[in-house]
């Protein structure tokens, strides 16, 4: 997904669990979570989808 521009809603999906949604915000995402593990990422905007990918793992990592 590197370098991919986000124009409609993307699924986030790790270790074959869908984990969340980022949504367009004006040139960013919005990431909503569809999985308690990312409760705390529920709301934030990110610069774009790459970045909210990595903050969902990173979260999925804590949650472990």
């Amino acid at each position: 997904m590197s370098g991919m521009v986000v124009r409609e809603s993307y699924i986030i999906e790790l270790e074959d669990d869908a984990v969340g949604v980022v949504v367009p915000y004006g040139s960013r995402v919005t990431f909503h979570a569809s999985d308690a593990r990312m409760a705390e990422l529920e709301g934030h905007v990110f610069e774009d989808a790459d970045e909210a990918v990595r903050a969902a793992r990173s979260q999925l990592r804590k949650a472990a």
